[in-house]
């Protein structure tokens, strides 16, 4: 595929399929020609689509017989089963993932590997690298204008719905993610507290607070806290680097605007709305048509699941961990 043909892209996003198409039509040079329906979570508007002359299938349709040619296929549904990536990948056909973090990166590495194989791209997208202000906050430390980085600071808490036990922990490993991206390095030490023991993930379900202190060569330190038990669905995502010439701040704090009309006065709440996903989207799939760089490097993915696990060790042990070498593993400090 030249870097100038027109991408054709199968869809397997299940409850996010109507906010990922929503996202596709402001990106040029790919053409919709599939979606994936599994369940009814996906097969919203059915006849709306295939109107447009989109193809709704099963994914053992779509992989043995699709009703239309594609080109790639771009993942953003959990369900999705690694048999059916492997089917896509071996039969050429290039796979984006939205949310790698559902996977093992082991499976991610067996299906790049096959990639290699049959000539297919597999692009991995990290999702909290591309909110605008946290593109913001990168922007301003790659700049230099920060000097060097003494403190990151992030709160990552949502509403109880999300509060499955494993959630908060791939919480963890997207944040974690954002602190090496902005030291630019994997930390050398690090401690994990939780408010409830591994143990009971299974049985009770919602994970309370999970915070982790991250501490990097310079001397910089990070400081995280994730959350995923709300008790309503006012989220809330902030981040705050501090430098040693300059400090920046993000956070999804909603922008609340008047609106005067004839109806009297009311407040009208915004956010980032569908720029995230955009930016997602856009960066995939001009990395797999060769017209740019993934931001998201199986190197980064690699790095937050060594991360990760170290976190998970600290937190198990009530002990600080440190990085051993070769840095591919943490061990009790």
């Amino acid at each position: 595929m030249s870097a100038t043909s027109n991408l054709r892209l199968a869809l397997w996003a299940g409850s996010e399929t109507s906010a990922i198409v929503t996202a596709l039509r402001r990106i040029p040079d790919v053409t919709l020609t599939a979606i994936v329906a599994c369940d009814g979570s996906s097969t919203n508007g059915i006849d709306t689509w295939r109107s447009q002359g989109v193809a709704v299938q099963t994914p053992d349709d779509l992989l043995r017989t699709p009703t239309t040619p594609f080109d790639a296929l771009l993942i953003a549904d959990e369900q999705a089963e690694v048999a059916s990536l492997h089917r896509a990948v071996d039969q050429g056909k290039h796979l984006l993932l939205v949310t790698p973090g559902e996977w093992p990166v082991a499976e991610l590495e067996e299906l790049r590997s096959l990639g290699e194989k049959r000539g297919a791209r597999i692009l991995v997208c990290e999702p909290s690298r591309h909110r605008p202000s946290v593109q913001a906050v990168r922007e301003a430390v790659m700049s230099g204008k920060l000097g060097t980085i003494g403190l990151m600071r992030l709160h990552d808490w949502s509403h109880a719905h999300m509060g499955q036990a494993a959630s908060v922990w791939e919480a963890l490993r997207a944040n974690i993610d954002l602190a090496c991206w902005l030291f630019g390095e994997i930390p050398e030490s690090l401690y994990c507290v939780s408010s409830q023991s591994l143990e009971d993930e299974a049985t009770v379900g919602p994970v309370g607070p999970l915070q982790i202190q991250l501490g990097f060569r310079a001397g910089g330190m990070a400081i995280l806290d994730c959350y995923r038990s709300l008790p309503s669905a006012e989220d809330y995502f902030s981040l705050s680097v501090l430098g040693s010439t300059g400090a920046t701040y993000a956070d999804d704090h909603h922008n609340r605007q008047l609106l005067l009309g004839s109806a009297g006065a009311r407040g009208v709440t915004t956010g980032e709305g569908v720029l995230p996903m955009v930016s997602r989207l856009r960066n995939l799939l001009d990395a797999c048509a060769g017209r740019v760089a993934a931001l998201t490097t199986w190197e980064d993915l690699r790095r937050s699941a060594i991360v990760l696990a170290g976190a998970r060790l600290s937190s198990e042990s009530s002990a600080a961990v440190r990085l051993a070498h070769p840095e591919d593993h943490y061990v009790l400090a």
